[in-house]
């Protein structure tokens, strides 16, 4: 059985590869249902569980954390702040939920969670920054300027919540069975390896396992 975590950088078609992969694997691509058990696990809404998500990294967890020392921090604050606390928990419940049966788990730090799974393959998609901006410009018809503005907020926020509410350091590629660079490869090249680093045959090939590492 196999689970693949894929951690990708902004505008390096993450998306796409989690798609394609689990279309060619047959397998669910879980990536919505994290918001779902955020709102259950916190009774909010689905909605208000993605945004909490989404401000994980941003100013208030940044802010927040100061003021967690200040006896003067403002009670919402406070509240808001053990709410981002349990976001790391309950997306890592998800995973192992998700992680039961064989599937596609995008982004959240799944890696984390499930970082003794014994049939899970943690995958980073990386490229550089110069060439998501270049991407990102082009697909969002923005200025170059805006689109750099733009890839640096997502870049803090990003690292902001692996720190915060993931605790790990997105410079340390140590968890990750493989990292691929996107400027190198295409979406195509990188499911093809996904699959096989899986155990999965390609298209056209014999329906056979791959050993890993083989």
């Amino acid at each position: 059985m196999t689970v693949w975590t894929i951690d990708a950088e902004p505008a390096t078609g993450g998306e796409e590869v989690a798609r394609r992969l689990a279309e060619g694997a047959d397998v669910p691509l879980v990536d919505g249902q994290f918001s779902v058990a955020l709102a259950l696990a916190l009774g909010t809404t689905v909605a208000g569980a993605r945004s909490l998500e989404r401000s994980a990294g941003g100013w208030f967890v940044r802010r927040g954390l100061l003021l967690a020392g200040s006896t003067r921090a403002a009670p919402e604050a406070m509240q808001e702040l053990a709410r981002l606390e349990r976001c790391g928990p309950e997306l890592a419940r998800a995973a192992r939920e998700a992680a039961r049966a064989p599937c596609v788990i995008l982004g959240r730090a799944a890696y984390v969670a499930l970082a003794n799974h014994p049939g899970a393959r943690h995958v980073r998609i990386r490229a550089p920054r110069d060439w998501r901006v270049r991407r990102l410009a082009a697909e969002r018809c923005i200025p170059l300027r805006r689109a750099r503005w733009e890839l640096a907020r997502a870049d803090r926020r990003r690292c902001a919540a692996a720190r915060r509410v993931f605790r790990h350091d997105l410079r340390d590629v140590a968890p990750f069975h493989l990292v691929c660079d996107r400027s190198r490869l295409s979406i195509a090249a990188v499911v093809d390896l996904l699959l096989l680093l899986g155990g999965r045959a390609l298209a056209g090939e014999p329906a056979r396992e791959l050993g890993v590492g083989s």
